[in-house]
């Protein structure tokens, strides 16, 4: 679990980078970043507060789902490499 927190960090970190950067904002659709942010931002407060039962998890697999699915249209993007430890939660 910690290194999965550690890696939706580092998520957090690099989608915030390019947020702010108006060139590389510029390479993404509209709004891409936002929903990857908004989804990495849920999955790291759902394993940071919550027990993984019922609704949460059922929640936090959509937002997962949904999170991976942006990233993987592009085997490129800069943070398909960040997403390891998230796909083993899905395991």
């Amino acid at each position: 679990m910690k290194n999965t927190l550690q890696s939706i960090n580092e998520l957090l970190h690099e989608i915030s980078r390019r947020k702010e950067d108006h060139l590389l904002s510029s390479l993404y659709k509209d709004n891409i970043l936002d929903d990857l942010y908004s989804d990495a931002l849920f999955i790291k407060i759902t394993l940071e507060g919550n027990s993984l039962n019922g609704q949460v998890l059922k929640d936090l697999e959509i937002h997962m789902k949904h999170f991976l699915s942006i990233i993987q249209e592009d085997c490129f993007s800069p943070f398909f490499y960040l997403t390891a430890d998230i796909e083993r939660l899905l395991e």
